[in-house]
Protein backbone atom coordinates (compact mmCIF):
# COMPACT_ATOMS: atom_id res chain seq x y z
CA UNK A 1 0.00 0.00 0.00
CA UNK A 2 1.28 3.45 -0.95
CA UNK A 3 0.67 6.74 0.82
CA UNK A 4 1.14 10.41 0.16
CA UNK A 5 1.06 13.70 2.02
CA UNK A 6 -1.56 16.37 1.56
CA UNK A 7 -0.95 19.96 2.68
CA UNK A 8 -4.05 21.10 4.54
CA UNK A 9 -2.65 24.50 5.51
CA UNK A 10 0.51 26.55 5.58
CA UNK A 11 0.79 30.07 6.88
CA UNK A 12 2.73 32.55 8.95
CA UNK A 13 2.10 35.51 11.21
CA UNK A 14 4.90 38.00 11.81
CA UNK A 15 5.95 39.16 15.24
CA UNK A 16 5.36 42.74 14.12
CA UNK A 17 1.99 42.74 12.40
CA UNK A 18 2.68 46.08 10.68
CA UNK A 19 5.89 44.71 9.15
CA UNK A 20 5.07 41.26 7.74
CA UNK A 21 8.08 41.50 5.41
CA UNK A 22 10.38 41.37 8.47
CA UNK A 23 9.36 37.81 9.37
CA UNK A 24 12.36 35.58 10.04
CA UNK A 25 10.53 32.24 9.78
CA UNK A 26 10.82 30.45 6.47
CA UNK A 27 9.53 27.15 5.16
CA UNK A 28 9.91 25.24 1.92
CA UNK A 29 7.98 22.30 0.48
CA UNK A 30 9.17 20.11 -2.39
CA UNK A 31 7.03 19.94 -5.52
CA UNK A 32 6.16 16.30 -4.82
CA UNK A 33 5.26 17.16 -1.19
CA UNK A 34 7.72 14.56 0.12
CA UNK A 35 10.13 16.95 1.85
CA UNK A 36 9.28 19.88 4.13
CA UNK A 37 11.66 22.22 5.92
CA UNK A 38 10.88 24.85 8.55
CA UNK A 39 13.46 27.36 9.75
CA UNK A 40 13.23 30.07 12.39
CA UNK A 41 15.93 32.72 12.16
CA UNK A 42 17.24 34.11 15.46
CA UNK A 43 16.42 37.81 15.69
CA UNK A 44 19.57 38.78 17.56
CA UNK A 45 21.86 37.57 14.76
CA UNK A 46 22.95 39.20 11.50
CA UNK A 47 20.44 38.73 8.65
CA UNK A 48 19.05 35.48 10.01
CA UNK A 49 16.07 36.00 7.70
CA UNK A 50 18.09 35.09 4.61
CA UNK A 51 19.97 32.33 6.44
CA UNK A 52 16.66 30.69 7.37
CA UNK A 53 15.44 31.06 3.81
CA UNK A 54 18.62 29.50 2.40
CA UNK A 55 18.56 26.56 4.84
CA UNK A 56 14.92 25.68 4.21
CA UNK A 57 15.31 25.85 0.42
CA UNK A 58 18.54 23.84 0.48
CA UNK A 59 17.10 21.09 2.69
CA UNK A 60 14.14 20.56 0.39
CA UNK A 61 16.55 20.15 -2.55
CA UNK A 62 19.09 18.07 -0.60
CA UNK A 63 17.57 16.40 2.48
CA UNK A 64 20.83 14.80 3.55
CA UNK A 65 22.20 16.76 6.49
CA UNK A 66 25.93 16.45 7.16
CA UNK A 67 28.91 18.59 8.11
CA UNK A 68 29.70 19.14 4.44
CA UNK A 69 26.06 20.07 3.78
CA UNK A 70 26.32 22.85 6.38
CA UNK A 71 29.70 23.99 5.07
CA UNK A 72 28.24 24.26 1.58
CA UNK A 73 25.29 26.24 2.92
CA UNK A 74 27.64 28.61 4.74
CA UNK A 75 29.70 29.16 1.60
CA UNK A 76 26.55 29.92 -0.38
CA UNK A 77 25.44 32.41 2.27
CA UNK A 78 28.81 34.17 2.54
CA UNK A 79 28.98 34.58 -1.23
CA UNK A 80 25.89 36.78 -1.08
CA UNK A 81 27.71 39.59 0.76
CA UNK A 82 30.51 42.04 0.08
CA UNK A 83 32.12 42.08 3.51
CA UNK A 84 34.30 45.12 2.72
CA UNK A 85 31.22 47.25 2.02
CA UNK A 86 29.74 46.67 5.47
CA UNK A 87 30.11 49.14 8.33
CA UNK A 88 32.41 48.07 11.17
CA UNK A 89 29.40 47.28 13.38
CA UNK A 90 27.81 45.14 10.67
CA UNK A 91 31.13 43.42 10.03
CA UNK A 92 31.32 42.52 13.73
CA UNK A 93 27.76 41.15 13.65
CA UNK A 94 28.51 39.29 10.42
CA UNK A 95 31.55 37.65 11.99
CA UNK A 96 29.51 36.52 15.01
CA UNK A 97 27.25 34.71 12.58
CA UNK A 98 23.63 34.24 11.63
CA UNK A 99 21.58 31.55 13.38
CA UNK A 100 18.50 29.51 12.59
CA UNK A 101 16.60 26.40 13.59
CA UNK A 102 16.12 23.62 11.05
CA UNK A 103 13.22 21.17 11.14
CA UNK A 104 13.29 18.76 8.21
CA UNK A 105 10.67 16.15 7.35
CA UNK A 106 11.17 13.51 4.68
CA UNK A 107 8.15 11.36 3.82
CA UNK A 108 8.36 7.95 2.16
CA UNK A 109 5.42 6.47 0.29
CA UNK A 110 5.29 3.48 2.64
CA UNK A 111 4.10 5.96 5.31
CA UNK A 112 7.44 6.31 7.06
CA UNK A 113 8.40 9.84 8.12
CA UNK A 114 12.01 10.73 8.92
CA UNK A 115 12.50 13.93 10.89
CA UNK A 116 15.64 15.84 11.80
CA UNK A 117 15.65 18.80 14.18
CA UNK A 118 18.16 21.44 15.19
CA UNK A 119 16.62 23.96 17.55
CA UNK A 120 13.11 24.46 18.85
CA UNK A 121 10.85 24.21 15.82
CA UNK A 122 8.81 21.04 16.29
CA UNK A 123 6.66 18.43 14.55
CA UNK A 124 3.56 17.08 16.30
CA UNK A 125 1.90 13.77 15.42
CA UNK A 126 -1.88 13.66 15.82
CA UNK A 127 -4.01 10.58 15.19
CA UNK A 128 -7.79 10.63 15.31
CA UNK A 129 -7.54 14.11 16.90
CA UNK A 130 -5.38 12.76 19.75
CA UNK A 131 -1.80 13.80 20.51
CA UNK A 132 0.58 10.89 19.88
CA UNK A 133 4.09 12.36 19.88
CA UNK A 134 6.15 15.47 19.19
CA UNK A 135 9.75 16.04 18.19
CA UNK A 136 12.26 17.26 19.21
CA UNK A 137 10.40 18.61 22.27
CA UNK A 138 7.70 16.72 24.12
CA UNK A 139 7.15 19.19 26.99
CA UNK A 140 6.77 22.96 27.07
CA UNK A 141 9.49 23.49 29.69
CA UNK A 142 12.11 22.56 27.08
CA UNK A 143 11.52 25.95 25.49
CA UNK A 144 13.14 27.57 28.51
CA UNK A 145 16.47 26.08 27.46
CA UNK A 146 18.79 27.72 24.94
CA UNK A 147 18.42 25.71 21.72
CA UNK A 148 21.20 24.59 19.44
CA UNK A 149 21.07 26.50 16.16
CA UNK A 150 22.72 26.22 12.77
CA UNK A 151 25.19 29.09 12.36
CA UNK A 152 27.04 30.73 9.49
CA UNK A 153 30.07 30.75 11.80
CA UNK A 154 31.54 27.24 11.76
CA UNK A 155 32.92 27.68 15.30
CA UNK A 156 29.32 27.74 16.56
CA UNK A 157 28.37 24.44 14.97
CA UNK A 158 30.73 22.12 16.84
CA UNK A 159 28.02 20.65 19.12
CA UNK A 160 25.85 19.82 16.12
CA UNK A 161 28.75 18.25 14.27
CA UNK A 162 30.01 16.33 17.30
CA UNK A 163 26.57 14.86 17.87
CA UNK A 164 26.76 13.29 14.42
CA UNK A 165 23.43 14.95 13.54
CA UNK A 166 21.81 12.34 15.72
CA UNK A 167 18.77 14.42 16.68
CA UNK A 168 16.37 12.54 14.46
CA UNK A 169 13.34 10.29 14.72
CA UNK A 170 11.42 7.93 12.45
CA UNK A 171 7.63 7.78 12.69
CA UNK A 172 5.82 4.72 11.32
CA UNK A 173 2.42 6.07 10.27
CA UNK A 174 0.99 2.94 8.64
CA UNK A 175 -1.25 1.84 11.51
CA UNK A 176 -2.77 5.26 12.20
CA UNK A 177 -6.50 5.90 11.77
CA UNK A 178 -6.50 9.54 10.72
CA UNK A 179 -2.94 10.79 10.77
CA UNK A 180 -2.02 14.47 10.73
CA UNK A 181 1.25 16.26 11.41
CA UNK A 182 1.68 19.84 12.59
CA UNK A 183 4.91 21.78 12.04
CA UNK A 184 5.25 24.70 14.46
CA UNK A 185 7.87 27.31 15.26
CA UNK A 186 8.66 27.99 18.90
CA UNK A 187 6.03 30.46 20.14
CA UNK A 188 3.15 28.47 18.69
CA UNK A 189 4.75 25.17 19.70
CA UNK A 190 5.32 26.18 23.34
CA UNK A 191 1.74 27.45 23.61
CA UNK A 192 0.31 24.24 22.13
CA UNK A 193 2.32 21.87 24.34
CA UNK A 194 1.69 23.93 27.49
CA UNK A 195 -2.08 23.89 26.93
CA UNK A 196 -1.93 20.17 26.24
CA UNK A 197 -0.17 19.66 29.57
CA UNK A 198 -2.80 21.75 31.36
CA UNK A 199 -5.58 19.53 30.04
CA UNK A 200 -6.83 22.19 27.61
CA UNK A 201 -5.55 20.87 24.28
CA UNK A 202 -5.63 23.16 21.27
CA UNK A 203 -4.96 20.53 18.63
CA UNK A 204 -8.50 20.71 17.23
CA UNK A 205 -8.20 24.48 16.92
CA UNK A 206 -4.90 24.23 15.04
CA UNK A 207 -6.06 21.35 12.83
CA UNK A 208 -9.17 23.27 11.78
CA UNK A 209 -7.25 26.33 10.60
CA UNK A 210 -7.59 26.68 6.84
CA UNK A 211 -7.12 30.42 6.27
CA UNK A 212 -4.40 32.83 7.37
CA UNK A 213 -7.11 34.97 8.93
CA UNK A 214 -7.96 32.03 11.25
CA UNK A 215 -4.31 31.66 12.24
CA UNK A 216 -4.06 35.40 12.80
CA UNK A 217 -7.10 35.38 15.11
CA UNK A 218 -5.80 32.38 17.07
CA UNK A 219 -2.41 33.99 17.62
CA UNK A 220 -3.58 37.54 18.31
CA UNK A 221 -6.25 36.39 20.77
CA UNK A 222 -3.62 34.35 22.64
CA UNK A 223 -1.18 37.25 22.63
CA UNK A 224 -3.81 39.58 24.07
CA UNK A 225 -4.42 37.07 26.87
CA UNK A 226 -0.62 36.94 27.36
CA UNK A 227 -0.85 33.21 26.79
CA UNK A 228 1.55 33.18 23.83
CA UNK A 229 4.93 34.76 23.32
CA UNK A 230 4.99 37.56 20.74
CA UNK A 231 7.16 36.11 18.01
CA UNK A 232 7.06 35.09 14.38
CA UNK A 233 4.83 32.03 14.07
CA UNK A 234 4.56 29.38 11.38
CA UNK A 235 2.02 26.56 11.06
CA UNK A 236 2.00 23.78 8.48
CA UNK A 237 -0.66 21.07 8.65
CA UNK A 238 -0.11 17.78 6.83
CA UNK A 239 -2.34 14.74 6.35
CA UNK A 240 -1.24 11.22 5.43
CA UNK A 241 -3.60 9.60 2.94
CA UNK A 242 -3.60 6.51 0.76
CA UNK A 243 -2.74 7.04 -2.89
Amino acid sequence: MKYKLEILFNGQIAKEELYPEAIEDYFAISDDLMVIAVCDGASESYDSKNWAKLLSSKYVKEPNLSEQWILNAIEEYLNKYDFSSLSWSKQAAFNRGSFSTLLGLQFHDDAIMDIIAIGDSIAVLIDDMEYIDSFPYKTSNKFQERPSLVSTNTDNNHLIVESGFANCVRWDLRDKKSCKILCLTDALAEWALRNHEKGSPVWDKLLNIRECSDLHKCIVDSRIKKDMKVDDSTLITLEVIQK
